[in-house]
């Protein structure tokens, strides 16, 4: 979780401006002026009307230039919101868990489909999908390496971020 202080400028801009989209796009409600102010540890979004008022603690998880919305399945970047089937974001989660190590198919597998087998090439599949949600490649990744007859391993650091939303509802 980090620390708002320990945050520079550009990442809190960037991060108001990912929640602002968020809001606006999907839980239909608008931001009217943000300002910044550090209560236990989060960043707080507020308004400026007088009508009703909307308190949500949201959490997400900033994976290099993308925020990734594990509740509703989303990950957003380069200013598009992408749906993402559960298998693809199960493979994500587990991929962030153990974000630096190898994870093998079979993990991968067992972890993010708890409901079902996912058959190794199945997992093959998603990654792919992954990849391309992430503008990533095999032969030069950013995100998501391959280890040969090993498995697969997250390689962009990953960043659990917390803030209070005020809102006036729109």
């Amino acid at each position: 979780m980090s620390d708002v202080d320990e945050m520079g400028a550009g990442q809190k801009q960037k991060i108001l401006s990912i929640a602002n989209r968020w809001l606006r796009e999907m839980a239909g409600y608008t931001i009217f002026a943000l300002s910044r102010k550090k209560v236990s540890k989060r960043i707080i979004i507020d308004t400026n009307k007088e009508s009703e008022r909307f308190e949500r603690e949201v959490s997400i998880i900033m994976l290099g230039d993308f925020m990734v919305d594990t509740e509703r399945n989303l990950i957003y970047g380069h200013e598009q919101f992408r749906s993402v089937n559960s298998k693809a974001m199960g493979v994500l989660k587990c991929l962030i868990k153990y974000q630096g190590e190898i994870v093998s198919k079979e993990v991968l597998s067992v972890e993010s489909w708890p409901e079902g087998i996912l058959y190794f090439n199945e997992v093959t599949t998603v990654i792919i999908q992954l990849r391309t949600l992430l503008k990533d490649s095999a032969s030069s990744p950013l995100y998501i390496k391959t280890i040969g007859h090993k498995g697969y391993r997250l390689i962009m650091p990953v960043e659990q971020v917390s803030f209070g939303v005020f809102a006036s509802h729109f």
